[in-house]
């Protein structure tokens, strides 16, 4: 699954837990960042978590966080 929108970059949703699986992770932590500055989740960062969090439950990865980095926050 691809997740796309203007201005982002693609996020293939295996490839958030590729170097989880091969060592046997059971928690991950995803973090991206705003180039804006402005720190607050969009509408696609939730949507994204979502996924992500359905997604660890089907390969029991657990999503622990979803950590968004902007200037000075």
């Amino acid at each position: 699954m691809r997740i796309t929108k203007k201005n982002s970059i693609p996020l293939y949703i295996q490839l958030a837990f590729r170097r989880a699986i091969v060592p046997s992770c059971k928690n991950i932590i995803v973090a991206h960042n705003h180039p804006s500055g402005n720190p607050e989740p969009s509408n696609e960062n939730i949507n994204l978590t979502e996924k992500l969090v359905e997604a660890g439950k089907i390969i029991e990865i657990n999503v622990f966080d979803h950590i968004i980095f902007a200037e000075g926050t």
